[in-house]
């Protein structure tokens, strides 16, 4: 299994919530045209001040690069709308994916059983 993927729980600033709303929908058009991103979903609570991501990736290259492109893109906007709670890397990260993803106190949780059609 080379999919690598995540998943992060954030609690959106109380100022933030129809920004960070409107940054989402931003970033999904972003992610839906980058190479190996297999999905990109986003659960938000009803009154939108907690979300769940969920991405996966075809490689640790690809998610790499999704990084990247995303760092430049919305992070600093990002960063000033949430605060991270918890943030799962699922699979087997390369070495230096999971270096990059260090920098978020990442937990990593390798793949030993199950399957996806």
């Amino acid at each position: 299994m080379n999919e690598v993927g995540w998943i992060v729980d954030l609690d959106i600033l109380p100022d933030q919530v129809d920004a960070f709303y409107a940054l989402t929908l931003e970033m999904i058009n972003a992610a839906h045209s980058e190479p190996g991103c297999l999905s990109y979903e986003r659960f938000f609570t009803g009154d939108r001040r907690k979300c769940r991501i969920l991405e996966r990736y075809e490689s640790s290259e690809a998610a790499l690069h999704h990084l990247g492109s995303f760092r430049k893109a919305f992070g600093p906007r990002y960063e000033q709308m949430v605060n991270r709670r918890s943030f799962w890397i699922f699979g087997q990260p390369s070495r230096a994916l999971a270096e990059e993803l260090n920098r978020f106190s990442s937990e990593l949780h390798p793949h030993v059983v199950g399957f996806h059609d």
